[in-house]
């Protein structure tokens, strides 16, 4: 029972940067899409067989089974996950006063550990699909309070890390 709520967690932790990623990412490709929408481009796309060249790349993007904005924040997840297991190593190497250099192989390790684990949280079958369709029928405040959670504990992953370095040398 308690693996279900870290495993609901990390699938809204998932979900919360995948929609910070369309936001950003809307506003980075807005003057693409503004192009797109011009009379002249259409006819082009038109004559190509393209009726609504904006809509198909929105899509691309942002579609949750295999948009580029989905691979984006999974691999946000992972580069998360492999920061907090690298601080973790530092603060129990400096407390055990274990100097051990840290290799380009236990770098290797430490991601294998966090795709395997983002794999068996999220990707598994693409169980977050599962997650994305409940948490899309969230209303907007809850939603924004989850981001807000979410953001929050990107950010302390960021300065337990960056505190953890400390304990290196």
């Amino acid at each position: 029972k308690v693996m279900r709520k870290y495993v609901w967690f990390w699938n809204i932790f998932h979900y919360s940067l995948y929609r910070w990623e369309i936001y950003a990412g809307n506003i980075i490709t807005y003057p693409v899409r503004k192009i797109l929408r011009n009379e002249y481009i259409k006819k082009k796309y038109a004559e190509r067989g393209v009726e609504n060249p904006e809509k198909i790349v929105f899509n691309t993007l942002n579609e949750p089974d295999s948009g580029v904005r989905i691979f984006l924040a999974g691999a946000l997840v992972v580069v998360l996950t492999f920061l907090f297991l690298y601080g973790i190593f530092n603060v129990m190497f400096g407390l055990f006063a274990v100097r051990i250099n840290l290799e380009l192989n236990y770098l290797f390790l430490m991601l294998g550990v966090s795709i395997l684990i983002n794999y068996l949280l999220l990707f598994k079958g693409n169980k977050y699909m599962v997650y994305f369709k409940e948490f899309a029928k969230m209303q907007k405040a809850e939603k924004d309070k989850y981001g807000w959670l979410c953001f929050f504990t990107a950010m302390s992953i960021l300065i337990f890390t960056g505190f953890s370095v400390q304990f290196v040398y």
